[in-house]
């Protein structure tokens, strides 16, 4: 009787921990449900409920709840907190070289807005298998300046690699690239980026304008210095400190010291 006992009460306890288990994941699509309805409140106990149960997404969604205080009370270490939490494992995979663990980081931490770590990682997975996920997202790190200074090389290599996988968003960031080598049609995407602010026309004309100033033209200069300080230019990520060295450069080359570069320059 006794051992019959023991079998039932280990048994209880299997699936009371199975259930554990499948509960967490429950919580965590009611809780995306509820998110989608815009039910904030529901959706953060949800997912509170479900980074309990051991769900690392639940733990990374409540933390930006937490981040901008939506359905909670905003609190920048609760989310610190959360978000360490949410990626305690992927860490400890992905140093064991488990390269979906590492392409996992990565999004969570592009998704904190932190791409000095996110790239990084995508770069080491594509380098890694060859995925072609994280290949095109390194490429387009490359581009718009996500964590790392704009270098077409290495957007030409991580698109390709990813491109010759069949990977058909990968390909169109390589034509892309292929058009800023090529200098085709600037005058055309040059004006569709600044009367329509589509997004690869912009990115094409922020390479063009780098290659006019890299060869002093002093113009090209002062616009990419405003487009780093003021957002002017939709791919060009706002960068104070590139911004003043871009409008010290284009004061320096010009001889009219009461210009309107110079009147910009601080």
């Amino acid at each position: 009787m006794k051992l019959k006992f023991a079998y039932l009460f280990v048994l209880s306890s299997i699936l009371s921990h199975t259930a554990i288990a499948q509960s967490a994941e429950d919580y965590l699509k009611q809780g995306m449900d509820a998110y989608k309805k815009d039910n904030f409140t529901q959706a953060a106990q949800l997912f509170e409920k479900a980074c309990h149960g051991g769900e690392d997404q639940a733990c990374l969604n409540l933390g930006k709840f937490y981040r901008y205080g939506t359905g909670v009370e905003q609190n920048s270490n609760k989310a610190d907190e959360l978000f360490k939490k949410g990626t305690e494992n992927r860490q400890k995979e992905c140093n064991n070289k488990n390269m979906n663990a590492c392409e996992r980081l990565a999004d969570a931490y592009y998704e904190e807005n932190d791409f000095h770590h996110a790239t990084p990682l995508y770069e080491k997975v594509c380098n890694s298998d060859g995925n072609p996920r994280s290949c095109q997202n390194a490429a387009a790190a490359y581009l718009t300046e996500e964590g790392v200074e704009r270098d077409l090389k290495k957007a030409h290599q991580y698109a390709k690699k990813g491109c010759d996988q069949k990977a058909e968003e990968s390909c169109r960031v390589l034509n892309v690239i292929k058009d800023i080598q090529n200098d085709k049609d600037f005058k055309t995407f040059s004006e569709k980026c600044l009367f329509t602010k589509d997004n690869v026309s912009c990115l094409k004309y922020a390479f063009r304008l780098e290659q006019l100033c890299n060869k002093n033209q002093y113009g090209a200069c002062h616009i990419l210095a405003m487009s780093y300080a003021y957002n002017t230019t939709p791919a060009i990520r706002p960068n104070e400190e590139k911004a003043k060295k871009l409008y010290e450069k284009a004061c320096k080359g010009t001889n009219n010291k009461i210009s309107e570069i110079c009147k910009d320059f601080k």
